[in-house]
This record gives structure tokens, C-alpha cells and sequence, in this order.
């Protein structure tokens, strides 16, 4: 995605190809318009240095991919659901995703953390 995208509804399918936020981008997944729930088929992934908010409902039926220094940062009432993962890679900063997810988050909501080994 180009810098500071926002994606405002409908499906991100990445078959065949790349899709995430370039490093030292930013951009935004808002599932609380009027064209409802983003959803992810496939896997996001957030480069490093890059910040990717969610907003609303995220519909993850693939793999949230959260490499090194790169920020996934939950903002107002995101609702993350569909059954897919998250995976984050590298030191796990608490100012960038906190360690209690559970508030924020629906239910089924699995996380992996590559590096160190941890797993919310």
C-alpha cells in the first residue's frame, strides 16, 4: 500500500502477490464504515518500521504478519475475528501492541510471537 493508506471495507486477497504496509509507511484498516468489515484472505504483513492501525471489525482468515520494528496498533473498539493468526516477529514493545489483547479483541483470537518464542 502506498503511504498512509486507508482501507475503509471489503476483502485484501493476496494470492499471487504482495500485501501489507511498506516499511516506514503507515496505513490504516478501517472496518467501522458503512462498507463493514475489512477482511484478510491470505497474509497482511507489516514491514519494518511501518505502522498498520485496525479499526472496527477485522476479519483475519489468514495470517497478520508483524515483522521486526513494525507497529499493528489496535484503535477504538477493533473487534479481531475470523479464526486466522497473528504472528509477530522480533522484541514485542508494549507501547506498540499490549500484552492483554483479550478486551479488545473477539473470540476465536490466537497470536504467535516468532522472536523470542512467547505466545499471547
Amino acid at each position: 500500500m502506498s503511504a498512509s493508506a486507508t482501507i475503509s471495507g471489503g476483502t485484501l486477497n493476496n494470492v499471487g502477490g504482495t500485501l501489507g504496509t511498506l516499511a516506514h509507511d503507515s496505513a490504516t484498516l478501517d472496518g467501522s464504515t458503512g462498507f463493514g468489515a475489512v477482511t484478510i484472505q491470505g497474509t497482511y504483513t507489516a514491514d519494518a518500521n511501518s505502522i498498520t492501525n485496525l479499526m472496527g471489525t477485522i476479519n483475519n482468515q489468514g495470517n497478520i504478519q508483524v515483522l521486526n520494528t513494525g507497529a499493528l496498533r489496535l484503535l477504538g473498539d477493533a473487534a479481531l475475528q475470523g479464526g486466522g493468526t497473528v504472528t509477530l516477529g522480533g522484541p514485542m514493545r508494549s507501547s506498540r501492541l499490549p500484552r492483554t489483547l483479550s478486551p479488545m479483541l473477539t473470540t476465536p483470537f490466537r497470536a504467535q510471537v516468532a522472536s523470542p518464542s512467547k505466545t499471547l
